[in-house]
């Protein structure tokens, strides 16, 4: 923040909360509102719900072993293939623990004391208070719910397969595979 605020005055800079009374805010409305309009006067079709959603523990492990290869989809398609199918796919605040939570808040509180007290100039708290959290609930690998997440993502797995042109490539090989697939079990 201190090369920013050299760079445009310390007043120039407007630091602003992810959430507000428990609450996480849409950023593009708030950042409209500090401009002084609002967000429908700028953009015909404002975006609805999650505009950035963030899988949960169980779907990230398959996203993550997804993302190894290589292959040529447009991930982004790809990830929100899957994040659509169903709303229990969509889970924040399941990757940290409260135990870990409470170590990164305390890693950071020297320099998010100095941001707050040298910049934040709103009344409302810039970081909320943590507080205990039960433990988010994970599918097991042989559970209804785990067994319905992999079946919609190898559908959009298979979905992204077939939907690309193959340029007389076989199945199974990649784009800048150049080796013949192996025959050998």
């Amino acid at each position: 923040m201190q090369k920013w605020a050299d760079q445009f005055g310390k007043d120039s800079l407007l630091i602003r909360p992810y959430e507000r009374e428990g609450q996480t805010i849409d950023v593009v409305a708030d950042f409209m509102r500090v401009l002084g309009t609002k967000v429908e006067t700028v953009t015909k079709k404002k975006k609805r719900g999650n505009h950035n959603p963030t899988p949960r523990r169980e779907l990230m492990e398959l996203l993550r072993a997804f993302n190894q290869l290589n292959v040529d989809v447009d991930r982004n398609k790809f990830f929100y293939s899957i994040m659509t199918r169903s709303k229990s796919y969509i889970r924040t605040a399941d990757i940290l623990n409260h135990d870990e939570c409470a170590a990164l808040i305390q890693e950071f509180a020297p320099g998010n004391q100095i941001l707050i007290r040298d910049y934040y100039r709103d009344s409302a708290p810039l970081f909320p208070e943590l507080t205990q959290f039960a433990p988010p609930l994970i599918w097991e690998p042989g559970s209804k719910e785990y067994f319905d997440m992999v079946v919609d993502v190898l559908d959009a797995v298979w979905n992204a397969a077939v939907s690309q042109p193959r340029n007389g490539a076989p199945y199974g090989k990649t784009k800048s595979s150049s080796e013949p697939p192996s025959t050998s079990a």
